[in-house]
């Protein structure tokens, strides 16, 4: 009932914002003006998934009150209902994979943006909900880091204004001189912290998945708990042993079973729920024009918008306890092989004794008895980190970060030069694997709990040079000409280890990352058929996605487009092969007013 009431107040509001579109609202002698866009975009999921996957439909509304010549008020409304949830609420198949994102991704009414504008001396004070854009790169943010992004629908693949999070800001700029356009821009954050937001499922329940759920099992899932025993099998009459992990499923000890077991907690740390000034963010943009460049320098302290995890104790004894309520029972018994008489029974003893006897690498009996590596081949102990009561707790950190960089664009002609630089001071990683590949052996979380220095620092330069020209290629379109952009990105770790891992999907960074990425698009029919393409290649990982579109510009009010998005890469390789099975098709749908 409240959904079918909410289906219908979207309605009556779209009714609504079709009635302002008709007459350009504009009132009290212009000081009001009213403005936005009625939207559908209906997306189709391409391969072996093949169905619907969005009908989103979209109704933004721009306001602006200019109540005195230095003061002005602003705020943009979204409101955004996905007809897929209640569409497809029949389909097992939809159910199967998606239905438990329906209160994340459903809906959404909230005001995006609400600040003011006034003037004190030479100063420019814009004061409240807001995002504010830094650098010059496309396709890519470098420096545009002070709004996070929402990317639990189509990635990175949207446009930043429709997915940047908006935060209560201060921004305060002093003209220093017209002439040379030069300002000076101070933006103060007191405390509205937001992070970056991309849905993965935290319950480890497929049916909490999404059609844009990250499938890396976050955290520490490619350093499973590794314990060579297997379970006695509980079925009537025997049968073949459970093994703990390793050999096939269920593999008891991976991070799915871990959490919902309550063997692994992983607690959030929440930003506040208001504004808090200890939470404090806060930067400077210095800007003007030299010798035909414009250059701009740029310093900001905030928080990461991604996590680290930070390790809060626990380990794992006595996790044979967690399993009352299981087919197994508490505690169960595990086998465990017997050197002196291969061919005989495994020796047998509670989960318990054998995980603490693991551990420590106890003596299993009198003197002449076997020590546990005696039992376990390749064992590498004895690991005390872990040699404390279960549950093992860590935390999702946010850490404060520094970042200085700075900007430029010159134009020649038909072409504009653009870099952009940006050096993150102490950039925070974790430190838990080694090599090329994520260990899955007990070892490596034995010892990163062991050092306490799971988080480290490192200095992270990121770089982007890029271009932007204008030519006429007559064969392909007489009418006008064609906008070209490319870009190349480089993100440098200095002093880097083999042992780092970022993000909570634990991925692992290289010293050199390159990205590079062609933008080009035209316009046909008195600019009525507007193709475009985008292509973003990453060299060192080889994913590389392409977005093409066609935007059809029908009188002042109709914008209808139709797009793709296509990802290619290695499987669940960030950013891009991990969504190398979520190709789809889109038509979109738009009044604008």
């Amino acid at each position: 009932m409240k959904r079918c009431g909410l289906v219908f107040s979207l309605a009556v509001l779209l009714l609504v914002g079709g009635a302002f579109s008709a007459h350009a609202v504009s009132l009290l002698d212009n000081k009001l003006s009213i403005s936005g866009y009625l939207q559908n975009q209906s997306s189709y999921r391409l391969g072996d998934e093949s169905q619907w996957v969005s009908s989103e439909n979209r109704l933004q509304v721009e306001m602006v009150a200019r109540l005195h010549p230095n003061f002005t008020v602003a705020g943009t409304f979204r409101g955004m209902y996905d007809a897929i949830y209640d569409l497809r609420h029949d389909s097992d198949q939809w159910g199967r994979n998606y239905s438990g994102s329906r209160d994340a991704l459903s809906t959404e009414a909230k005001m995006r943006e609400l600040y003011v504008d006034t003037s004190l001396g030479g100063w420019d004070f814009r004061i409240g909900k807001q995002q504010v854009v830094w650098g010059e790169s496309d396709g890519l943010r470098l420096m545009d880091i002070i709004n996070p992004l929402d990317m639990r629908r189509q990635f990175i693949t949207r446009d930043w204004r429709d997915i940047r999070i908006p935060q209560t800001l201060v921004k305060a700029t002093y003209g220093i001189d017209p002439g040379s356009n030069s300002f000076l821009e101070l933006v103060w954050n007191p405390g509205d912290v937001k992070r970056d937001k991309i849905y993965f499922d935290t319950t480890m329940n497929d049916r909490n998945k999404s059609p844009w759920t990250i499938s890396n099992p976050p955290l520490f899932e490619k350093l499973r708990v590794d314990m060579p025993f297997a379970l006695v099998n509980p079925a009537p009459g025997g049968g073949p042993p459970v093994y703990l992990t390793g050999q096939a499923p269920p593999f008891m000890l991976d991070t799915p079973t871990l959490r919902q077991m309550g063997i692994l907690n992983v607690a959030e740390d929440d930003p506040p729920a208001w504004i808090n000034v200890s939470k404090s963010e806060f930067g400077a943009r210095l800007a003007g024009t030299m010798g035909g460049f414009f250059v701009t320098l740029n310093y900001w302290q905030g928080f990461s918008k991604s996590p680290v995890i930070k390790y809060e104790g626990g380990g794992l004894l006595g996790i044979g306890n967690a399993f009352a309520g299981t087919p197994f029972g508490s505690n169960p018994n595990v086998y465990l092989p017997d050197p002196s008489n291969p061919a005989g029974p495994p020796i047998q003893m509670p989960m318990n004794d054998a995980i603490g006897a693991y551990l420590s690498d106890a003596q299993l009996g009198p003197p002449g008895a076997p020590y546990i590596h005696d039992l376990i081949p390749g064992y590498q102990g004895p690991y005390a980190a872990l040699l404390q009561p279960f549950p093992i707790n860590v935390r999702l950190e946010y850490p404060r970060e520094n970042v200085i960089g700075f900007t430029f664009n010159k134009a020649a002609g038909l072409w504009v030069w653009r870099g952009e630089f940006a050096t993150y001071v102490n950039k925070h990683y974790n430190r838990i694997g080694v090599g090329e590949s994520w260990s899955p052996y007990i070892g490596v979380l034995n010892n990163a709990f062991a050092r306490g220095d799971m988080i480290v620092e490192k200095t992270l330069q990121a770089s982007m040079l890029g271009f932007d020209y204008k030519c006429s290629i007559d064969w392909l379109n007489p009418e006008k000409m064609f906008f070209i952009s490319g870009q190349v990105f480089n993100y440098h770790i200095f002093n880097y280890d083999e042992e780092l891992g970022t993000g909570p999907y634990m991925q692992k960074p290289r010293e050199d990352t390159y990205y590079l990425s062609l933008l080009i698009n035209t316009g046909y029919h008195m600019e009525r058929i507007n193709p475009e393409v985008l292509v973003v290649y990453d060299a060192s990982a080889t994913g590389w996605y392409i977005k093409p579109r066609v935007e059809l510009r029908y009188g002042d009010h109709w914008r209808p487009e139709l797009g793709a998005l296509y990802f290619a890469g290695d499987d669940q390789e960030l950013p891009f092969g991990e969504f190398s099975q979520k190709n789809e098709v889109y038509i979109r749908l738009k009044y604008q007013f």
